[in-house]
């Protein structure tokens, strides 16, 4: 397993940079192999640490488009299944083959062939039906039994806070992509989040009648208030004037 995760990196720094090309990067098999064993996130650190050194936007669509199915992959519990990052790949990259033919031409070339050849039945994308790469969507962030009601953004620690109608708070990690902290302590709707104390903390308040003061950083509940939140139907807003420690809020008509 570690020299699995090594390996890449080794080419790298040791100037092979075309091995490193056709024997990693541009091999449908290792990219499957690293996936199924190390998990998504292992080859998208692959693909930037190449990003970084080259010049070679190819290697970046590659790792946009493995950012952009990252959730899938991750929504998978137990073994991932190859033919759901072969679909993925081609139904993503298909687009920029002919554009880049040495490296993307050369990935969705083998999983046209491994789809050629699979021994089950399964759906082989034509085309690129999926997002591609190189657009605005970045990636889709997952992780809610129920609708998202509300965020707010730490840019202080690129930390985004998510509220949902299941009462589940997610905290994101903008910079990796990743879920740091989840925090259940509301029984119900998450209605409004202020973040505050330069995006450390964040106050949030739900229809099951309570505030609550966590900090983000740790994700621990530092207190809870009881209040009446039945106008949080009509309206809910939270306000806080932190110089006098003050939290204002709104349920509907009332402050």
């Amino acid at each position: 397993m570690r020299k699995l995760s090594e390996f890449p990196y080794h080419l790298l720094n040791s100037n092979r940079i075309d091995e490193l090309k056709r024997e990693v990067l541009g091999n449908m098999t290792w990219i499957v192999c690293k996936i199924q064993s190390c998990g998504s996130k292992s080859v998208i650190e692959d693909f930037q640490l190449c990003a970084e050194t080259t010049d070679c936007p190819e290697v970046r669509l590659v790792r946009d488009a493995l950012l952009l199915f990252k959730p899938t992959v991750d929504f998978v519990e137990g073994c991932i299944n190859e033919s759901l990052i072969y679909n993925e790949m081609l139904a993503r990259l298909s687009f920029f083959e002919e554009t880049y033919p040495s490296l993307i031409g050369e990935l969705c070339r083998q999983c046209k062939e491994w789809c050629s050849t699979c021994p089950y039945p399964m759906i082989v994308p034509l085309c690129s039906f999926f997002q591609p790469p190189g657009g605005p969507l970045q990636t889709t962030l997952t992780g809610f039994k129920k609708g998202i009601s509300v965020m707010e953004v730490s840019t202080d620690h690129n930390l985004l806070v998510v509220g949902s109608q299941d009462g589940t708070i997610i905290i994101w990690d903008m910079k990796e992509i990743e879920v740091i902290h989840t925090l259940t302590s509301h029984q119900d709707e998450v209605k409004c989040v202020k973040v505050i104390r330069n995006g450390s903390h964040a106050i949030s308040g739900s229809a099951d009648n309570t505030l609550r003061l966590w900090n983000l950083m740790t994700g621990k509940q530092i207190y809870s208030i009881a209040e009446d939140h039945s106008g949080y139907q009509y309206y809910a807003l939270l306000h806080v004037e932190e110089k006098k420690s003050i939290i204002y809020s709104v349920s509907g008509s009332q402050v």
